[in-house]
Order: C-alpha cells, then structure tokens, then sequence
C-alpha cells in the first residue's frame, strides 16, 4: 500500500529548527547577560577611573596642550589596556545572544535581522581594540611631547567618537527591533533599546560633525550604559522562553 508523503515546507522547517534552538535558549540568555555585565563593569572601571584621574576627556580638543594635560598620565595606560575586557564582553554577548534569539526570530526576515545586528556588534570587535591601540599611543605620545599628538589624538576621536557608534547604533537598533517583533524581549525592554539607538543616531553619531557638546552626547551614552546593565540583569537571569514552547 503506497503512503503519500508531503515534503515539508520552508516555514515548517523554520519552526522545528526554532523548537530545537529554544530548549537551551535560558542558558544562552545567561551567557549573553554575562558578557554585557562584564563588558559594561570594565567600560565602569574605563572611565569612572580616567574620569578621577585626569578628568573630562576632550573629545574634541583642537589644542594638544589641552590633549596632553589629560593624556599625559602614565595611570591611564592600564585603564585602557583593561579595556580590551569590554571587547570581550561584546563578543560573548554577541554570539550567545544570537543562540538565544534563534528560539523567537522565527521568519527569514527576523533571522536575517538578527544575523545582520550580530555581524554589526562583532564588526565593531576589531574597531574598539583599534581604538584603544590609538589612545594608548596619545598616551605615550603626550609623554614624550611628541609634535605628532594632536594629529594621532584627532584620528582616534574619530575612529571612537565617529565609526564606533554607527555600529552601536546599528547593533543596539536592529538586535531591539528583532526582540520588540519576535518577543525575546519585555516590550518595555526592547523598546528602551530602541530609543537608546535613537539618542546614539540624533546626538552621538554626528557629534563631531556638527561639534555638538560633550555634555550633549553624554544624553546618550548616559541612556546606552543603562541599557548595558538592564539587559546584563535581564538576561542573566534566563531571560524568557518561546511561547510555542509553553503551550
């Protein structure tokens, strides 16, 4: 007796692989919230402590008197070389997370979302140790009073200040619209990181285009360092289950 069989259909395909990825997805939110903790504890020590030490970075300082009074500190040398640990912590939240999501970005659109706001947080792996490759040479440059500093000093502002927070827009913005669609995520939550992006594209990304204050900037990175550690908490605590997983 012949039994007719029907081949499977892409979107059926899509939600058995989403079943299989959600059953680990608690330990995958626990791995992703720890990253963001520990890169957001190291960005803490970062600045908190070149913040004691030297006080308000300029930016966007044209003077390289003014660059050097605050670069000129030996102390500032382990604040950055410990920044590489924020680095880290971006990479491991990045990849755990992108397990995580997998349980709810469930349609093509919604994985090729979450691929994409993955991709743009681990583009943004190399240009953070770039970055801090740089400060450290302003720091050794204002030392030595290198007739160099200002020029290295204004590449470095704007690898940090300029390229660095497209990606964290872009990240930030896409990985929260994915959560809001696909539910990973309290609407509140998501919908926090999504202004967070907003504050990152009005008043971060052109700051140094249009020489907008530093305080003014600090309106958004402000809101962003929050989001680190709201999401850190979150997540770290198991985060939530697909729905199709607790019927």
């Amino acid at each position: 007796m012949a039994v007719s069989q029907t081949a499977p259909t892409p979107a059926a395909l899509a939600t058995v692989d989403a079943i299989a990825d959600s059953g680990a997805s608690a330990p995958y939110a626990r791995f992703a919230g720890a990253g963001l903790l520990v890169a957001l504890a190291s960005l803490v020590v970062l600045y908190g402590g070149s913040g004691a030490i030297a006080g308000t970075r300029p930016d966007t300082a044209t003077d390289a008197t003014v660059v050097s009074a605050y670069f000129g500190r030996g102390e500032l040398t382990f604040l950055l070389w410990q920044g590489i640990v924020s680095a880290a912590g971006i990479a491991f939240f990045a990849l755990a997370y992108r397990r995580y999501l997998s349980g709810f970005a469930t349609t093509p659109l919604a994985r090729q979302l979450a691929d994409f706001g993955i991709a743009l947080a681990l583009f943004e792996i190399p240009i953070v140790i770039v970055a801090f490759g740089i400060e450290l040479a302003v720091v050794k440059l204002a030392q030595v009073g290198d007739p160099s500093l200002l020029g290295v000093f204004t590449a470095w502002t704007w690898v940090d200040n300029g390229m660095m927070l497209w990606l964290e827009f872009g990240w930030v913005g896409v990985l929260s619209l994915v959560a809001w669609q696909s539910g990973a995520l309290p609407r509140w939550l998501a919908g926090y990181g999504l202004i967070v992006a907003i504050l990152l594209l009005v008043l971060a990304v052109p700051g140094l285009v249009f020489g907008y204050p530093l305080g003014l900037n600090l309106v958004a990175y402000g809101p962003f360092m929050i989001w680190f550690l709201l999401m850190g908490i979150y997540l770290v605590r198991g985060g939530r289950a697909p729905e199709h997983t607790q019927k």
